[in-house]
């Protein structure tokens, strides 16, 4: 059997998701869990009337 000639990693931590609310999402994801994700992000979010263009506050 030949060996195959290229390293393998293993990524055993996520660099993207570093704070607690990004884990959480992220944790949610993988799950499956998507209502979870949107309830996790609703604190985040502004909801724009349909027929409206988002802006940004200051």
């Amino acid at each position: 059997m030949a060996r195959d000639p290229h390293a393998t990693a293993h990524v055993t931590e996520n660099l993207r998701s570093r704070s607690d609310p990004m884990k959480a999402v992220t944790s949610a994801l993988d799950r499956g869990d998507t209502a979870g994700v949107f309830t996790l992000l609703k604190p985040e979010t502004t909801e724009v009337p349909g027929g409206q263009l988002a802006t940004a506050g200051s």
